[in-house]
Parts: structure tokens; C-alpha cells; sequence
């Protein structure tokens, strides 16, 4: 094996580097390892931080479509923490790697959490993933059947920096908050909810929906606000599903829950650049994606779909590629919805039911609360959660 390069000591290794105009994507990785030298070339983008190279023998291989992350994984992995590199153990590197037309950059699993008894999929956020646009939450409630005199029960709660997203597909949800607002919520209508400076709400089942076998079945997310709306006076604002633009084309179903998308635009209230719809497809229908938002992605609710030929099982939620068209094709009848945005510029800190862009704000939220100030739900029986231990 060759002598090692480190701390940024390139004097043996020759990089070349040429951008293609256009796209941020690598169109082809030429690796040269030849007598000690060290070639990259036909690079979009080239990550220097590589603080580590080993030299080796005579070894040539191309990698063609292929992101800035397979080459820092493939450089991490068999360099620099030291695996030896040989023509059998390359191959098996290339073969590791993500297929080279794949629009996905990464799918997010489902993982089961509980609100007011309630078995509930959470999304967002994710260790590797934190947020999607302005999205910091995705939660999938059920679908849950309740017998008679049961019914969900999300005590008081506060929250800052956010707008709650409550879109349902079965049921319905009684709302209420220390504003006074008072709103039952059915399929179809969407209910947006501006925390700001700080607001404490409710959702449970109404008396009526108690008295006889009913199921619920939604979605909720938290909208992260811009650091100018985070202290704004909190509102909230209730569409009915007659109110949402709509459209169904060759077998496909989209409705715009909030936001901008597919030519058509949502009434609800939003704070920054994103998208937010509702799709259903018909086996064999086709939906394609344009590259209006930096980030997209899709939660696939029910049935299975391909993502530019690869196939995307329920209950994931694919992040997509930043540039080009996103091709989607459902192999049977499917439910998904389309989410994403412009990401915010600062970093957003998250805890318990609290986000802001300054950890300071989320402790004086915290001591807040546990002081009382958020005030009382009008009509609501206020048996408000307690702040969370910390362990």
C-alpha cells in the first residue's frame, strides 16, 4: 500500500476540478489511483475537508451519477478509516452504493409514538434528518376505531415558534385554545393553528362523536415560522375542505392543503415559500413533480409507487433530490401527500411541544409554563399536561 496524505497535504495529489452549469449533481467521478498519485476529475463539486488519502497501487474505476455524499461515504469508509483498498473490495464499495439514477436522497421511516392514547407514526423530525422546508413535525394518526363513550384526549398543551397543521381523512377532532377558539374538525377541512409568542390548545372527541363507534384518521405537522413571525400574536384559522383548490387529471388527484404547488394555490395562511397537498393515483397514473421548491418530499399514506423507476413502500417518507423533475407512478391505488419548501436560515432548536430559533426563548417557555402563564382553555376542562421530566 502507498504512503499516507494528511492534514491537508495535497503535494502529491493532483485534483482537477470542472463545474457543469446547471446542476449540482455529479454527472461522472473518474478515480485515477496510479503511482502514488491521486486523480478526481469531472467533479460538479469537490469536497476538500478530506483531511485523509491513501495511495495505493494501479487502480482505475468510474463512478457515473453519483452525489457528494456516496463519494465522502466511499472516501470515509475505505480510507480513511483504514480499509484496505483492493480491485475485489472497490467493487464491493461501487456495489454498496445507491443506484445511480435515484431521485431519492434519503426515505425516513415510521416510528410509533402515542398522543392522548392514540397510536400515532411519527416522521418528523429524524435523527438524520430534522427538517423538510419549514416542516419540523409529521405525525400519521391512525387510522384507530373507538367504541362507544372512548375517544382521543390530547390534554392542554403549549406551544411557540410554530403553526400547528391538522388535516384529517376520517372523523373528526374538537379544537379549542386559550384564544377561545372553539372548532370541530372533519375530513377534508384544514385547521392551522399560529403558536407565536406562545398559545396552549386542546384536540379531543367531541360528546356527540363519543356516542356511537367512530374512527379517526390525519395528519398533523408543525410549521416552523420565520424568526420575524416567531413572537407574533398567536391566531388561528379554520378552511373548510370546499375551500381548498383541486384537480383530477389522467387518474390523479391533488388537493393543495396549504401553499403553492402543481399550478394551483391553498387559501390557508402560511409564514415562508412551501407546499402542502393531498394526492391520490390510480394504479398506472403518473404524477410529476417540478423543481419549484428546494426541498420535496412524499408520505406515502396507503399503496405503493416508484420514484423514478424505484419502488417506495407505505409508511416512509422519501426526501427527494433538489434539482430536476421528480417522476411518481403508482404500481396500485395510493395516498400520499406532498410536503416541503424553502428551508428558514437559522437553525431551529426543538423541545417537547416548544421551537424556536434561540434555546434561551425555549427555556423561558419552559419556565412559562410550568408557571402557569399560558393561561386557561375557555371550556375546556384544563387538566393541562405537566412539563415533561428531564431525565
Amino acid at each position: 500500500m502507498g504512503r499516507l496524505v494528511t492534514g491537508g497535504d495535497f503535494s502529491d495529489a493532483q485534483v482537477g476540478v470542472r463545474r457543469r452549469i446547471g446542476s449540482p449533481r455529479l454527472q461522472a467521478l473518474e478515480l485515477v489511483l496510479r503511482h502514488g498519485e491521486l486523480t478526481f476529475q469531472h467533479l460538479d463539486l469537490l469536497p476538500l475537508r478530506v483531511k485523509h488519502l491513501a495511495h495505493i497501487g494501479d487502480l482505475l474505476f468510474v463512478v457515473r451519477q453519483r452525489d457528494l455524499d456516496v463519494l465522502h461515504h466511499f472516501i470515509v469508509q475505505f480510507i480513511v478509516h483504514g480499509a484496505i483498498l483492493t480491485p475485489e473490495t472497490t467493487q464491493t464499495a461501487i456495489k454498496d452504493m445507491p443506484d445511480p439514477q435515484s431521485l431519492i436522497e434519503l426515505t425516513i421511516p415510521a416510528r410509533e409514538a402515542d398522543i392522548g392514547g392514540l397510536s400515532v407514526r411519527r416522521l418528523l423530525p429524524w435523527a438524520k434528518r430534522r427538517m423538510l422546508g419549514p416542516f419540523i413535525f409529521l405525525d400519521h394518526m391512525g387510522p384507530a376505531e373507538y367504541g362507544i363513550g372512548e375517544g382521543l384526549d390530547v390534554r392542554p398543551h403549549p406551544h411557540i415558534g410554530l403553526a400547528t397543521v391538522t388535516y384529517l381523512f376520517d372523523g373528526e377532532i374538537t379544537h379549542r385554545d386559550t384564544l377561545g377558539s372553539h372548532q370541530v374538525i372533519t375530513p377534508g377541512a384544514v385547521n392551522w393553528m399560529t403558536a407565536g409568542q406562545g398559545i396552549s390548545h386542546s384536540e379531543r372527541t367531541g360528546t356527540n362523536e363519543r356516542g356511537h363507534l367512530h374512527n379517526i384518521h390525519g395528519l398533523q405537522t408543525w410549521v416552523a415560522l420565520p424568526r420575524e413571525c416567531e413572537e407574533k400574536r398567536p391566531e388561528f384559522f379554520h378552511y373548510e375542505a370546499s375551500l381548498l383548490p383541486h384537480l383530477d387529471l389522467n387518474g390523479v388527484q391533488i388537493k393543495m392543503i396549504a401553499g403553492e404547488a402543481c399550478g394551483m394555490t391553498s387559501p390557508t395562511q402560511t409564514y415562508s415559500p412551501l407546499f402542502y397537498a393531498e394526492v391520490k393515483m390510480q394504479p398506472g397514473s403518473m404524477l410529476e413533480i417540478p423543481p419549484q421548491h428546494q426541498e420535496r418530499g412524499a408520505y406515502i399514506i396507503q399503496g405503493q409507487i416508484r420514484v423514478g423507476g424505484e419502488i417506495v413502500t407505505p409508511q416512509t417518507l422519501p426526501i427527494f433530490l433538489p434539482d430536476g423533475f421528480v417522476k411518481i407512478e403508482a404500481d396500485t391505488q395510493a395516498h400520499l401527500v406532498l410536503l416541503g419548501g424553502e428551508p428558514l436560515p437559522e437553525k431551529r432548536f426543538i423541545w417537547w411541544n416548544f421551537v424556536s430559533s434561540s434555546q434561551e426563548r425555549i427555556e423561558q417557555a419552559k419556565a412559562d409554563w410550568a408557571a402557569g402563564k399560558f393561561g386557561e382553555i375557555p371550556g375546556d376542562v384544563n387538566d393541562a399536561l405537566p412539563l415533561p421530566l428531564v431525565k
